[in-house]
């Protein structure tokens, strides 16, 4: 067996790990990627913040938890 290893994601990976992070949690939902926008620039500076690298699964919760305070904050029609 041979085993391959893979440096963790660091902060310089959030902007390509985003999108699919993004649309696997719309996936998750039900949704089409179309209904849920990219993250806004506080969005994504509250991302950058918390999460520096590192574990993914990491990431996809804290992009989840943004996602629904922004459902939360949302204005209904």
């Amino acid at each position: 067996m041979r085993v391959v290893t893979f440096p963790k994601p660091s902060a310089d990976d959030l902007d390509a790990l985003l999108p699919a992070v993004i649309a696997d949690l719309a996936r998750e939902r039900g949704l089409d990627q179309s209904w849920m926008p990219p993250l806004d620039g506080a969005e994504h500076t509250a991302v950058a913040r918390h999460w520096r690298g590192g574990s993914v699964r990491r990431l996809r919760r804290i992009v989840d938890a943004i996602l629904r305070e922004r459902d939360v904050r949302a204005t209904r029609n």
